[in-house]
């Protein structure tokens, strides 16, 4: 469009791509259309910039992408383009840099994946899944899309060193632990088509993936519960919605006295949620407070 093409001709793509041939870091864009890409990209830095206009960036993905190698290369491309157009890039325009360069690498990566490989190490991903948790998981196309797209970019990470932090890992561990054990089955093989540790928080993502889909198609078989509670106590209510809300996998048989409850059958239900303390039988017996509190969730979830 006409309008475009007066928004390009404004912006200093010669100074970029002569800021681009010939130097050190080059190589980095040897994948076709890279070069262009790039400089584009630093073209509009530097009329952003130019406008007073930054990125925006959280802390952890400032960090992650300042602990990076290619980081380096950045820094050389900053101190270039502030030779180049007076203009001293900040640190988180150094990151963007970074985060940009990968994302070209990326590209490349993907473009020349052997995708006969990758389909083959899906296949065995499915199977095992499927074999281990529930056979209709084999089957599960958003699964399989899931795990693509992650191994896609595990790969990157993998090969640039790329640090990576899953802040759930602990609690799907605790949450999830059978499907855990999959995932790091899961993991020992992909580790090998990489030839690379699989760090423990990729694992973690892969549990993740692994119970959505789980939970998805309700395939984890529900508890049923009975809650108990003294006579009279009106909050009980307030307890059964938060359990409703936390736990939708719960199946709520019925609210009891303490007296009426001890003339239940154990084989009505899997688990006693109660108020107050009573005698354990054969059935797990989990007291919380009537408004659920955050450890409340934490004990119960080892049930469900």
């Amino acid at each position: 469009p006409a309008g475009l093409r007066e928004h390009l001709k404004g912006l200093p793509l010669q100074r970029t791509a002569n800021l681009i041939t010939g130097s050190s870091f080059q190589g980095l864009l040897e994948q076709a259309n890279n070069e262009l890409v790039f400089c584009l990209y630093l073209a509009v830095t530097a009329a952003r910039l130019a406008d007073g206009k930054t990125i925006i960036m959280d802390t952890g993905q400032h960090r992650s992408l300042a602990d990076h190698p290619v980081s380096a290369t950045a820094e050389s491309i900053a101190s270039q383009f502030a030779a180049a157009f007076g203009l001293d890039l900040p640190e988180l325009e150094i990151a963007g840099i970074t985060e940009y360069l990968l994302g070209l690498t990326t590209l490349g990566l993907a473009a020349g994946t052997d995708h006969e490989d990758r389909a083959d190490l899906l296949d065995q991903l499915m199977a095992i899944a499927a074999e281990r948790l529930h056979p209709t998981l084999g089957g599960d196309a958003e699964l399989r899309r899931s795990l693509s797209q992650h191994i896609e970019r595990l790969g990157v990470r993998l090969r640039y060193r790329l640090p990576v932090h899953n802040p759930l890992l602990a609690e799907v561990a605790e949450r999830y632990p059978d499907v855990h054990a999959v995932a790091h089955e899961l993991g020992s093989l992909i580790s090998e088509h990489f030839s690379a540790p699989m760090p423990a928080d990729e694992v973690g993502f892969v549990t993740m993936y692994l119970s959505g889909a789980m939970e998805r198609s309700r395939l984890k078989p529900s508890r049923r519960a009975v809650v108990v509670c003294p006579s009279g106590m009106a909050t009980v209510w307030v307890l059964v919605s938060r359990l409703q809300a936390e736990f939708p996998q719960i199946e709520l048989v019925s609210v009891q006295s303490t007296g009426s409850y001890e003339e239940m059958s154990d084989s009505e239900v899997d688990l006693v949620i109660s108020t107050v303390e009573i005698e354990e039988g054969s059935l797990p017996v989990i007291v919380v407070s009537p408004l659920l509190t955050a450890s409340d969730i934490k004990r119960l979830a080892t049930f469900t």
